[in-house]
Order: C-alpha cells, then sequence, then structure tokens
C-alpha cells in the first residue's frame, strides 16, 4: 500500500508542477484545480489494487 501511495504521490506532484506551469498559476491554486479532485478515486484504485493483491497472494498460497 505504501508504494501505491507513493506513486500516486509523485504523479500527483509532477502533474502539480506541470499544470502550475503550463497554466500560470500558483501551487495552492493547482492544488485545489489538479489535484485536489482525483486523490479520492486514486485512493480507492490504490485500496482495490491492494486488495487486489491480497486475495491473489492468498489464492495462490492456497493452491501450493
Amino acid at each position: 500500500m505504501a508504494a501505491l501511495v507513493s506513486g500516486i504521490a509523485l504523479i500527483h506532484l509532477f502533474g502539480l508542477v506541470f499544470f502550475a506551469a503550463a497554466t500560470g498559476t500558483g501551487l495552492a491554486a493547482s492544488f485545489r484545480l489538479a489535484v485536489l479532485p482525483f486523490i479520492p478515486f486514486d485512493l480507492s484504485k490504490a485500496i482495490f489494487v491492494a486488495l487486489l493483491v491480497l486475495s491473489w497472494k492468498k489464492m495462490r498460497v492456497q493452491n501450493s
């Protein structure tokens, strides 16, 4: 889960910097416009993937 959240944070950081540079807005405004709306969806995807991996690992151990 830490790797998933770190990856999401890195993607958002680069997106934030690019958006701020491309639009000429400040970092706070860019964060509100380009990052904040996507955080809930991205975290829900990370949780889904983590649960999927745990389920896959559990099935793999049972089949061994």
